[in-house]
């Protein structure tokens, strides 16, 4: 009965806090996308000018929403693919069999062989991504290192190839990956990537360094902070079925812990 009455609260506890704390995170994200006006860069550079003229210090900061498409002096290059790219997350991956040994119920010993996956490489781009405007020269610029947990980067390359055919590609023909696993069956290699000329929807707060302007992490940890390949209409319906989704998983939890202990014994 008391075990019952544990799993109870916990179940209404989960629900609770998606219908209470998760769904109301969300709606108020929703709303922030759509109650902010859209600026331009050029608004940006005007609003921080006018500051510098007033005599105000660079720690002004400005909570924006600005559309554009991605751009980079100096065009990181994956791994792999060798594809020019504004930004790209790159893993290579040992993969290898393993075989376990295992009794059945009647003591009999039988031999299985699982597969694993051991990240031995990981390499982030680290130049700033440029957010442009395609009717302006404006630029802003995004900070990768503040921003990465927000970078909504695509998988654009995922690939096995077995160790004899690591050969065909430059990166691997230098790189030092020490002892192997026995039985290693070959490499996986994926990149995650935000391409040039992405479209690209920001939220952040904008600020000035060493003569740029930055789009980061907003100081008022309430406010979202939103990298996204998805235009706003998209955003918000994500959102808005997130919501929903938190609201009747919520309640299904919850129905679920009364009955645990109202049935349980």
């Amino acid at each position: 009965m008391v075990k019952a009455i544990i799993i109870g609260l916990l179940l209404i506890a989960a629900g609770l806090f998606l219908i209470l704390y998760l769904r109301k995170k969300l709606g108020s994200k929703a709303l922030e996308i759509q109650v902010m006006k859209t600026s331009t860069i050029g608004d940006i550079k005007r609003i921080f000018s006018e500051m510098e003229d007033m005599g105000l210090s660079d720690n002004n900061r400005h909570y924006v929403e600005l559309k554009g498409i991605t751009d980079s002096q100096n065009p990181p290059v994956t791994p792999f693919s060798e594809q020019r790219v504004a930004y790209h997350e790159s893993t290579l991956s040992q993969v290898y069999e393993e075989v376990e040994y295992y009794r059945d119920d009647k003591g009999n010993t039988h031999e299985r062989i699982n597969k694993h996956e051991n990240i031995i490489s990981e390499e982030r781009s680290t130049e700033p991504i440029i957010l442009r405007e395609s009717d302006s020269q404006d630029v802003v610029y995004i900070d990768v290192d503040e921003a990465r947990s927000k970078l909504d980067t695509r998988k654009s390359f995922d690939r096995f190839e077995s160790e004899n055919n690591m050969t065909n590609y430059s990166f691997f023909r230098s790189f030092n990956y020490g002892v192997r696993q026995p039985r290693t069956l070959g490499f996986r290699m994926v990149e995650k990537t935000i391409a040039l000329n992405q479209p690209l929807y920001v939220l952040g707060e904008a600020y000035t360094n060493a003569g740029r302007i930055y789009i980061g992490r907003p100081t008022d940890k309430k406010k979202p902070f939103i990298i996204s390949t998805k235009s706003e209409n998209q955003l918000v319906s994500s959102i808005k079925l997130k919501t929903q989704l938190a609201m009747f998983g919520g309640i299904g939890l919850v129905v679920l812990g009364f009955a645990a202990m109202i049935f349980i014994r």
